[in-house]
């Protein structure tokens, strides 16, 4: 709040070289969008300890949102120098390499992750997630279907790890396996509406396609401006002959 600014500001007239004041408010001007300035505190920060993990942390965050993906990878790497178990360093390091589809490089970084982290952290299920699909764009199916078996025994309701495995599976034509990964994934979260439309599209390939027109019917009353929906319903309709329905019965949607 305006109260909390204040009072970092007067405790920086006490001491200008208090490093945590710096930091807090590049952490509040983040929050308020203030990015540039929040950069400034931070660097002013590492002029006054240049060994300041946290700094880094959040400069790094900073720059990635501002798109500015080299620099954030600089002072990732900056603070992994620093602190050679920082966990959210390697693993916002990964992030930023998968975003430049430096793949291998983002799966080296979560690699060490699961090396560092204990079995049951909260992250443990993203790290795997994210390098599956990683294995996954390089081609390496086999890989990537061997993370999310792993990781979904280890996190059984984490709605995420179905859904993805479900995708591959897809891709690689086992339909059947791909609908049972994504009706758990409905099961543990059942507003991820892009799944209902993954459904759908594999019932449109077994050609059920009823069931397929009652899956997309479904992500369009949980999101109503689901544009997928509505054009793979319509392609259902099509198919079944009634495509001039569409226009005249709403209540189709």
């Amino acid at each position: 709040n305006d109260k909390g600014l204040l009072d970092i500001q007067k405790a920086l007239k006490l001491d200008p070289d208090f490093v945590d004041c710096y930091l807090e408010r590049a952490s509040y001007l983040q929050k308020n969008e203030e990015l540039n300035q929040a950069i400034t505190d931070c660097s002013d920060a590492l002029v006054i300890n240049p060994k300041c993990l946290r700094a880094y942390l959040i400069r790094a965050q900073i720059r990635y949102k501002l798109d500015q993906k080299l620099q954030a990878i600089s002072d990732y790497t900056k603070a992994i120098s620093i602190d050679h178990n920082s966990v959210i360093a390697y693993y916002n390091r990964g992030v930023v390499y998968q975003s430049m589809h430096n793949y291998s490089l983002g799966i080296k970084d979560y690699s060490i992750c699961l090396l560092i982290l204990p079995g049951k952290h909260s992250l443990v299920a993203s790290v795997y997630r994210n390098r599956a699909l990683l294995y996954w764009r390089q081609g390496y199916h086999e890989f990537a279907l061997s993370d999310l078996y792993y990781a979904r025994e280890r996190f059984p309701k984490e709605a995420k790890l179905h859904a993805l495995l479900g995708m591959c599976l897809e891709k690689l034509k086992r339909y059947k396996e791909a609908l049972n990964s994504y009706s758990t994934a409905i099961k543990y979260n059942p507003f991820l509406v892009e799944i209902y439309l993954c459904m759908g599209n594999v019932q449109t390939a077994m050609d059920n396609i009823q069931a397929a027109k009652s899956l997309y019917q479904n992500a369009i009353r949980i999101k109503v401006d689901y544009y997928p929906a509505y054009l793979n319903l319509a392609y259902t309709l099509q198919m079944q002959g009634k495509f001039k329905r569409v226009s005249l019965n709403k209540s189709l949607y």
